[in-house]
């Protein structure tokens, strides 16, 4: 599957809403500031059953940094793909995420952040 262009981030970010889902399903979050010491994809499950996602980080080339497939428990929050180096910009892309399924960038170290993907 193609990662979402620059521009498309761009302008999610420009208008102050995340990127929503694609074709194929994933969904993505806006890009983190470059400035972060650490960033990861987290995923938040609401339901009580266990699931099962993939979350991949990405730099703004859609050079995938960090990917992780595994579950996650109901009620839970789990840490998947992360980095502890400056990637610069960045974003996560998740596959698998049911409606119990929330899926975040976060970041920490300059401009620290939490942003979510939406439906």
């Amino acid at each position: 599957m193609r990662s979402p262009s620059l521009a498309v981030l761009a302008l999610a970010v420009a208008v102050g809403v995340p990127a929503t889902s694609r074709a194929g399903g994933s969904l993505f979050t806006p890009p983190a500031p470059a400035n972060a010491d650490s960033v990861a994809c987290l995923v938040q499950n609401l339901g009580p059953d266990e699931e099962f996602v993939t979350a991949r980080l990405h730099d703004l080339d859609g050079v995938v940094i960090a990917s992780t497939t595994g579950a996650v428990g109901g009620g839970a929050v789990r840490a998947f793909a992360d980095s502890d180096a400056n990637v610069g910009l960045s974003y996560c892309e998740f596959e698998g995420l049911s409606k119990s399924l929330r899926g975040f960038l976060t970041s920490s170290g300059g401009d620290g952040v939490v942003l979510p993907t939406v439906r």
